[in-house]
């Protein structure tokens, strides 16, 4: 159901020092602009990693206050800086899906969009309003859906071919029980099927993947506790902190080992960690896998609350 990856919503407390982060530390390039929504009173700019936007966002209300705004700061006072929100593009409309979906128990917000006062020069990209309705996250383990409708073809706008960041691959979300998390998705949320799942030993932690268009959902289950020295610890120590929802981004980099020695010169930590081929146990394929022998993980602390995972995948065909 879920058809194409929109945006990633990223929240952060200045937009202006994520900004120069992402910009100058990390090399991602945009389209200027920024937009203020009165409705609920938040900042929004906008990075592109391949055909997907990246917003950041910017509450300017307080935790108290009505509206997206006041939920923002909310989220900002309980989790700090990080992934917020998933938009996607659907196979259906999404107000018939979301009313399918409340008749299964989901809980579904009904947002009537703000179109936003652009802030700069720069044009907008015509589209017409339309509604929104999202997925509560107490409903599908921990994660924020935006949905619209997927128009294929349409915004279609891509990142300039110098940003380092070639496309996203995978958006990971950290679960109690992955085989449930799976169950949600697949038999209420009516997403595609199981790709796989996998136990990494060494690593610490399951994970079972979904296919959304051309990118995997991959859904990890700690299997080590919170001060084990491996992935299986991060996420342990995330879902101790956090509770369950989003966890990292991966991303296509074509050159990685020197995209991450250009990161490490400029004093962002970066931790390369051997691919896995892991113990499979179930599924009919599996998701994309790099090119190359490592991985590479940006040190979350230096890019606002998210940990990147970036590898050389190459060209690569749909998941689904």
């Amino acid at each position: 159901m879920f058809r194409r990856l929109s945006g990633i919503s990223l929240m952060v407390h200045s937009i202006d020092k994520v900004w120069d982060t992402y910009g100058d530390v990390l090399g991602l390039k945009a389209r200027e602009n920024i937009q203020l929504f009165e409705k609920g009173r938040y900042r929004q700019r906008t990075f592109r990693i391949g055909e997907t936007a990246l917003w950041l966002l910017e509450p300017l209300d307080g935790p108290k206050a009505p509206g997206p705004g006041g939920g923002m700061a909310r989220f900002l006072e309980r989790r700090g800086e990080g992934l917020y929100m998933i938009t996607v593009g659907l196979g259906d409309e999404p107000d018939r899906y979301a009313k399918r979906l409340e008749a299964k128990g989901v809980k579904i917000y009904w947002d009537v969009p703000d179109s936003g006062v652009e802030l700069t020069s720069a044009p907008r990209p015509n589209f017409q309003m339309t509604m929104h309705p999202l997925i509560h996250p107490r409903s599908v383990h921990g994660v924020l859906w935006e949905m619209g409708r997927h128009v294929p073809g349409r915004f279609r706008q891509a990142a300039p071919a110098s940003s380092p960041f070639k496309r996203v691959m995978a958006i990971s979300m950290v679960c109690q029980d992955a085989d449930a998390a799976v169950k949600t998705y697949t038999d209420v949320l009516e997403q595609d099927p199981l790709l796989s799942s996998t136990v990494f030993e060494k690593g610490g932690y399951k994970e079972n993947t979904i296919g959304m268009g051309d990118i995997a959902l991959e859904f990890q289950q700690p299997l080590a506790g919170p001060d084990a020295k491996s992935e299986g610890g991060n996420l342990a120590r995330s879902l101790k902190q956090y509770g369950e929802g989003l966890y990292g981004v991966t991303v296509d980099v074509k050159d990685p080992e020197q995209y991450a020695k250009s990161l490490d010169a400029k004093g962002v930590k970066v931790q390369r960690v051997a691919v896995e081929k892991g113990k499979t146990l179930a599924g009919r394929s599996k998701a994309p896998a790099p090119t190359e022998a490592n991985y590479f993980i940006i040190d979350p602390s230096r890019t606002h609350g998210v940990p990147w995972k970036f590898a050389r995948f190459g060209m690569q065909t749909e998941v689904m």
